[in-house]
């Protein structure tokens, strides 16, 4: 299952995608406060406020004792859906035309979840000012990238099956 080259790249792009479901995406520190951007939504430190049209206000009233996650979920889910179809591809490595034909929407989906993550991005930088990011944001277009190498890789091998059949 590892030995094929196009499994290991599958399971480089599985890796990535759960690196980046424990990632922040971007930080930002204002007046003392760390705002960080993770999949699961925004951290907001204790001592913000968040008005009623989303931007963040920064108050001295305490709003809790921990930090505040502003949840929005949907690039987590993005991200492990991506998680699950990097794991199904390679446990499909014995049925080489399926693992062709699930690579394109696994490529879709990391393209969808890129989108979404500079949507999330540019959102965040005009909440807060002085954002940093972090190599996380990168790990879709690289996912990207091997899957269309493992498509190549499943390809040569269904080429090459076909002409070893054509021989006998």
């Amino acid at each position: 299952m590892i030995q094929r080259i196009q499994s290991l790249y599958l399971l480089i792009v599985a890796v990535l995608m759960a690196a980046m479901l424990f990632c922040n995406f971007a930080t930002a520190s204002v007046n003392g406060g760390e705002f960080t951007l993770d999949a699961w939504g925004v951290v907001v430190p204790a001592d913000a406020k968040v008005a009623a049209d989303g931007t963040i206000v920064l108050a001295d009233a305490m709003v809790d004792s921990d930090g505040i996650r502003v949840a929005n979920p949907f690039l987590g889910i993005l991200i492990a859906v991506a998680l699950l179809g990097a794991v199904v591809v390679i446990f499909l490595y014995r049925r080489r035309l399926a693992q062709l034909r699930f690579c394109l929407p696994l490529a879709i989906v990391l393209i969808g979840l890129q989108v979404m993550q500079i949507i999330y991005l540019l959102w965040f930088s005009d909440q807060v000012p002085g954002v940093v990011y972090s190599i996380a944001d990168v790990f879709p277009i690289v996912s990207v990238i091997l899957v269309y190498l493992a498509f190549r890789g499943i390809s040569r091998d269904l080429l090459l099956l076909r002409s070893a059949d054509r021989i006998r």
